[in-house]
């Protein structure tokens, strides 16, 4: 099965911290309401929703959780290209070794 390949290297998907900290979006979902991001620093994945206009970083284990399931079905479907453009960024992160095919 092909993957779709998502460039985080867009300004659509860059996102500038109060103090200055580039984070990239991977995806963003509505659930229950709630605006969710699943934002990286290329070193990890963070998982942040949007509270009064801001982002605040999910603590919920629930919420987490979920979160959890639906970045390793995002990875199983998508390459998510790292910082030299070429490996799978999901595969660093996650260590998702599931499908050894590449995009």
């Amino acid at each position: 099965m092909n993957k779709n390949i998502i460039n985080l290297d867009v300004v659509d998907r860059q996102l500038t911290t109060s103090d200055g900290e580039k984070l990239y979006v991977i995806f963003d979902i509505e659930e229950n309401g709630e605006h969710y991001l699943v934002l990286t620093d290329y070193d990890a994945i963070i998982f942040a929703k949007e509270q009064d206009q801001n982002l605040i970083e999910v603590t919920d284990e629930g919420e987490i959780d979920i979160l959890v399931d639906l970045t390793m079905e995002f990875a199983e479907n998508n390459f998510v290209l790292d910082k030299d453009g070429k490996s799978d960024l999901m595969k660093k992160l996650i260590g998702n070794d599931q499908g050894e095919n590449e995009a």
